[in-house]
Formats: C-alpha cells, sequence, structure tokens
C-alpha cells in the first residue's frame, strides 16, 4: 500500500481478491479504486462460471470503494494482435486480455499501481486441479468393477454445446480421461489441453518419438522429480509455483501491465507469507474438498460466507463462445489449411479436424484451438516482422 500515486485494485468478486480488498481498506481510509471484467450474458453461455460482476459490486459496496466495470465486448479480433504484440512471447491465455483491459482502464483513471490476488490459488491451494486431485484418490478406492463402470458412462456423455450442463459434462469427461492414471501422469493430464494423441496427430511421425518419451512434460516431470516423497498436495503446489505461476500468470501480467505503464504487486506471494505457508500442514491448506481452508479462515471476519464460499471462477474471458462466433471468420483465416501448410509446423488435416470436432459439440477443443490462433498471430507478429500499431492492424 506503500506508494507516491494512487493504489487500486482487481477485484474479481472472489476470496482472493476480495480479502486483498479487506485488508487493504483497514490501512486506508479514502476510497480505493477497483476494477471489475464481466462478460455479456450472451457470452456466459459455454463458460459454466458464475458471473464476477454481481459479487463483485457487492464488496466494493460493502467496502466503499471508487469501483469501475469492465465488460468485455466483442472486438476480440481487433485486440488480440495488440495483446500477442505486448506479451513478446507465445503466451496463448485468454486472461492476458483480461489483464489488459484492466491495465488499460486503470491508466485511463490515473491508477498507477494496482493490487492483485495472484498468487493465491498457489500459495493456499486454489485450482480446479487440486479439488480433481483430492476427488481422484476417492476415486481409485472404489472396486475396479464400479470403476470401470463408470469410465464407460462418463466417456458416453453428450457433448453439450450450450446450456447449464456443459460446463459439468465438460469436468466430468476431463476427469474421466486421467483419474485412473497414475498420480503424476492424473496430475499432468488434469493440467493438459493437449494430450498425447493430439501432439500426435499435430507434430505428425517425425516428431512422434520426442512425445512417446513425454518431451512436451519435461519441465513438469523433472520438478515433480524434486519433490519425490513429499506429501502430494505440497507436490502439486510446488510444480504450480515452479510453472504455472511464472511462466504465465505473472508473465502476461507483468506484460499487460507495462504496456500502460501500471504496476502491478502481489501480496500473496510475499516471501515472508510463501515462507510460512510452505510450512503449514497440507490438511490445513485443503480439508476435505474444501480449497483455501486456512485462508477462509484468516478471512472470515472480514467477508462473509457466501463470498469466501462461493464457487471459483477463473480470471479469464469468454473463450468459448469467441472460437465459435467473434473469432470463427480469424480461425478460418489464420489455421485455414494453405496457411499452416505455408507455415509448417502442424499437421494442416489434423488441425482441420479438431476445428470440426468442436465446432459439432463432439469435443472441447476451444482452448487448444485459441493456442493455436495465438501461436500463428505471435508467427506473424514476430517470425514474419509484421510491423506494429497501425501497420500491424492493417498487415492482420
Amino acid at each position: 500500500m506503500i506508494s507516491d500515486v494512487p493504489v487500486g485494485l482487481f477485484l474479481s468478486g472472489g476470496v482472493d481478491s476480495g480479502g486483498l480488498l479487506a485488508i487493504a481498506r483497514t490501512l486506508k481510509t479514502e476510497p480505493i479504486k477497483t476494477f471489475t471484467i464481466g462478460f455479456r450474458k450472451q457470452d456466459q453461455r459455454f463458460e459454466g462460471q458464475p458471473d464476477d460482476i454481481r459479487y463483485a459490486r457487492e464488496i466494493a459496496r460493502m467496502f466503499k470503494t471508487d469501483h469501475r466495470e469492465i465488460i468485455l465486448d466483442p472486438k476480440i479480433v481487433e485486440l488480440l494482435p495488440k495483446v500477442i504484440w505486448h506479451l513478446d512471447d507465445p503466451i496463448a491465455d485468454p486472461a492476458a486480455i483480461t489483464s489488459y483491459l484492466i491495465c488499460q482502464a486503470a491508466r485511463e483513471q490515473n491508477t498507477k499501481v494496482l493490487l492483485s490476488g495472484q498468487g493465491g490459488d498457489e500459495v493456499f491451494c486454489g485450482y480446479p486441479w487440486h479439488l480433481a486431485m483430492e476427488l481422484s484418490r476417492h476415486y481409485e478406492r472404489l472396486p475396479k468393477p464400479i470403476r470401470s463402470l463408470l469410465e464407460q458412462c462418463l466417456s458416453k456423455l453428450p457433448a453439450a454445446k450450450s446450456g447449464p450442463l456443459t460446463a459439468t459434462f465438460r469436468r466430468l469427461r476431463k476427469f474421466n480421461a486421467s483419474a485412473g492414471l497414475q498420480f503424476e501422469d492424473r496430475l499432468i493430464g488434469f493440467l493438459s489441453y493437449a494430450y498425447t494423441d493430439n501432439l500426435l496427430g499435430l507434430f505428425g511421425d517425425g516428431f512422434a518419438e520426442q512425445i512417446l518419451k513425454g518431451i512436451p512434460e519435461r519441465a513438469h516431470r523433472e520438478l515433480l522429480a524434486e519433490s519425490k516423497g513429499q506429501n502430494d498436495l505440497n507436490r502439486m503446489l510446488h510444480l504450480d509455483m515452479g510453472t504455472f505461476l511464472p511462466s504465465l500468470n505473472l508473465a502476461y501480467t507483468d506484460k499487460t501491465s507495462m504496456a500502460f505503464g501500471v504496476e502491478v504487486r502481489v501480496p500473496y506471494i510475499d516471501n515472508e507469507l510463501v515462507d510460512f505457508m510452505s510450512a503449514v500442514p497440507p490438511e490445513l491448506k485443503m480439508k476435505g474438498t474444501v480449497r483455501k481452508h486456512l485462508m477462509k479462515l484468516a478471512l472470515r471476519d472480514l467477508l462473509p460466507d457466501h463470498i469466501l464460499h462461493r464457487k471459483k471462477a477463473g480470471f479469464g474471458a469468454p473463450i468459448r463462445t469467441w472460437i465459435v462466433s467473434d473469432l470463427k471468420e480469424m480461425i478460418g483465416d489464420l489455421l485455414s489449411p494453405q496457411s499452416l501448410k505455408r507455415r509448417g509446423y502442424f499437421d494442416p488435416a489434423y488441425v482441420q479436424k479438431i476445428i470440426q470436432e468442436n465446432a459439432s459439440g463432439q469435443h472441447d477443443y476451444n482452448y487448444l484451438i485459441y493456442i493455436l490462433l495465438s501461436f500463428e498471430l505471435w508467427c506473424r507478429v514476430y517470425l514474419d516482422a509484421v510491423p506494429k500499431g497501425a501497420e500491424l492492424e492493417r498487415a492482420l
């Protein structure tokens, strides 16, 4: 909170950012500027996530903040190339778009420092795969005939394209794909958007040996080897802290904030807090199926129960809706067989196959398609030496 300029806050309406705001208000009497990203109602139908806006408004009113809301609209085709240029590296996460827009709004409001709840999931144990791993421990205790029957049933779940069960079916199919594997393979499966079959299809026979040897997951397996013998939950957090946090979350936050000269501070990964939490027994980080158990205990007098225990919503964008609507034409152009053949990295026929199966609802390949689209855009921006700024937009 120490700053010569106004300090604002990313407010998602969840426990991480809500907790930061509650603590910040004990140190600052004047209103804090808060910024929230929301989706249009028509863009939420594929995502299966709660609407942050409602919860963020409630918390903002509770702590009397100077609140700003940014509703994501279909300008993604114009925005995505700009975000990719600022990222430098081929980071394919739609949350970068969200971060970019919040930092842009903060700068427009003359807020040059923002607090972010990033790191809360890695330090306090809050990701969906942490819960999936816990549930899979109970799943593997079931008699084998029952597990086989469940696997058959889950594999036949319809790939609903919209409606209230879309997200539930998607998560159950993903769980079913990896729940029966050994610990390391199971965890990597829960973390993955592209499985071995997808990689073999994308890269072809020329890279089959490397793929089958596990080269794509080499960094993950090396980190898991470092933690061998420790508690499973601590091994997961060690992996998150070594991969997901620095290579994705902090990377895109740093790049998108610097695009507008905004400094983002991340109190949950303060050295003292991380050191303290590393010594906390695993059962206090996750109690049964309750993630962030210790954090929720610490904040119970600062935030209402329905905020502390609300369904987790990822910090991102409605990518599944965009893939089949606003980005459809761009995907058809940039991931066309001619474009892919000219680039020479991925098998054009296989890419067309996953695009078609995604559109029909046979599989959920939305994030994989977004990764391929982002990578092709990155290639055009950096490998093809396309100029930046207005010339970049015309070139794309």
